[in-house]
């Protein structure tokens, strides 16, 4: 049996440790989107788009300043390019909904009569209460979650 889990385990993990491999640094093109840690390079300049690599050396134009900088390869901590950006809305209408099905569940779980069923049932109150809240809650949160939106970064290898 335990021969049998560990196979599982060991084929499950092999395409997860592949796709967790970045990119070659040859790979990226000229006006790539790019985040890389140096040294040198102040906080406010980590993010730009590639000019060249060369050798020794990188080019970018950060997006904070009309400059090309240049930095030496050896001195770059981090190197990732931008995959694109997407929204949160899943994570954050999952959030909503429970929120808003233990608000809605805990609100009207009383004795007295509850959303407009006409019943003094507390559990059918409760439970018209919980679905209003999960339907509420997660509808808020994929509109905010589609407010947000956040770079997709994955690593280039040097």
């Amino acid at each position: 049996m335990r021969t049998y889990v560990s196979a599982i385990l060991l084929t499950s993990i092999i395409p997860c440790l592949a796709f967790a491999q970045g990119a070659p640094l040859s790979s990226l093109e000229r006006g790539a989107k790019i985040r890389l840690t140096a040294a040198t390079v102040p906080e406010s300049e980590r993010v730009g788009r590639l000019d060249s690599i060369s050798a020794d050396s990188i080019q970018f134009r950060p997006d904070s300043r009309p400059v090309t900088r240049s930095v030496s390869l050896k001195s770059v901590r981090s190197l990732e390019v931008s995959r694109g950006t997407s929204t949160r809305r899943s994570e954050y209408a999952a959030v909503g909904a429970i929120v808003g099905g233990v608000i809605g569940y805990i609100a009207s779980n009383h004795n007295g009569q509850g959303l407009g069923t006409g019943k003094t049932d507390a559990s059918q109150n409760a439970l018209v209460g919980g679905i209003a809240g999960v339907a509420i809650g997660g509808g808020l949160g994929l509109w905010y979650g589609g407010k947000k939106k956040v770079e997709a970064w994955h690593p280039v290898d040097r």
